[in-house]
């Protein structure tokens, strides 16, 4: 029926922004890599503010996520614009907790896609990560934050024509296509024990 058929187009719009954004991500990189390849700027001091406001969008997407599905359990008046100052330290803590407990060894497996990340493609490729993440939260696309920077790595390396790790990236790019097929089917089962229990 209709919602069924609207079910689906949501599904679809959702699968379409995973793809579109790791592929506007790609090419953002890999176009910021051309331009500046000939700009001698002081990138390893330009390093931290380009971590930092890719952070910045990192909360504005996945962290908006957890907020939500938050606001939407625990907030029964339906006001989703005015979150309480509780809600939104708790998910900036269990944020924070879960990238020290395993954020180091996700940093070390996207260090391997490429043989020879310097202070300009890592520059290059928070930018590129940056300027997706902005331009899709404010289209109100949801999409994943490691894919695009996953993708943003091997659009950098690509165009310096560095050498990449093929093996890597390719447990990379497999771990980003079974992650939603296993999360639908992971929620999905929760649910149904969760209803059963109940």
């Amino acid at each position: 029926g209709v919602k069924d058929n609207a079910l689906f187009f949501q599904a679809f719009a959702i699968v379409f922004y995973l793809i579109f954004s790791c592929i506007f991500s790609f090419f953002v990189s890999f176009l910021s890599i051309k331009i500046t390849k000939k700009i001698s700027l002081p990138y390893g001091k330009l390093l931290p503010l380009s971590c930092a406001a890719l952070s910045f969008m990192h909360g504005a997407q996945d962290g908006q996520k957890f907020l939500g599905i938050l606001l939407f359990i625990l907030v029964p008046t339906g006001n989703f614009y005015n979150a309480p100052f509780f809600l939104v330290f708790l998910v900036s803590l269990i944020m924070s907790v879960s990238t020290l407990l395993g954020g180091g060894r996700i940093i070390n497996t996207l260090s391997k896609t490429s043989n020879s990340l310097d202070y300009h493609s890592s520059f290059c490729s928070d930018f590129g990560s940056f300027l997706t993440i902005l331009f899709c939260s404010f289209l109100g696309m949801p999409i994943s934050t490691g894919n695009v920077k996953s993708l943003s790595i091997i659009g950098c390396a690509v165009a310096k024509k560095e050498k990449i790790n093929k093996k890597m990236t390719g447990k990379v790019l497999l771990a980003s296509v079974i992650t939603l097929p296993i999360c639908f089917y992971m929620g999905f089962l929760i649910c149904k024990i969760i209803s059963f229990l109940l």
